[in-house]
């Protein structure tokens, strides 16, 4: 289940992420195993101020760019492994999806094709300043065992 799309505002959020190149196809075998080890970071180093989330900060056909973090109550100082920041405040394009992950790229292509009808792309996708693409995990897994439960809010960053 899909809600329907809403500008919202975000206030700028410090946190900490581990950055990695992966393949499309590649996302779920790769990044969901590093949660555990950037909750683990951040607790020994500060304090979590919300749930885990990926950021996609570059697409490149079917090559991504992206960071598994969660936002920490102040700005950290990363280490060789952690990038510790600031994610941008400002106006952002939000829809919660519902279900199992497998349904994650349709809900992210349908946001996009919604957002080409408006007229508008999020920021980043074709330049150089890098993209603020969201999934942002509000249920885990291990605490909540039917996917159908599983909430996922995704927030794209638009354009100042």
């Amino acid at each position: 289940m899909l809600t329907e799309p809403k500008f919202t505002t975000r206030e700028p959020q410090p946190y900490a992420a581990i950055r990695l190149g992966v393949a499309q196809v590649e996302i779920g075998a790769k990044a969901p195993p590093l949660v555990p080890a950037i909750i683990e970071w951040i607790e020994r180093h500060g304090k979590q101020a919300g749930d885990a989330f990926f950021n996609y900060t570059k697409m490149d056909g079917g090559q991504m760019e992206m960071e598994v973090g969660a936002p920490t109550a102040t700005v950290l100082t990363g280490d060789d492994r952690v990038v510790t920041g600031t994610l941008p405040g400002g106006r952002y394009v939000e829809v919660t999806y519902t279900g199992h992950y497998d349904g994650l790229r349709a809900a992210h292509e349908s946001l996009h094709q919604w957002l080409g009808r408006q007229g508008m792309t999020p920021q980043g996708l074709g330049g150089d300043t890098p993209a603020t693409l969201l999934e942002i995990y509000e249920t885990d897994p291990d605490e909540v065992s039917n996917p159908d439960d599983w909430i996922t809010h995704i927030a794209f960053k638009l354009p100042d």
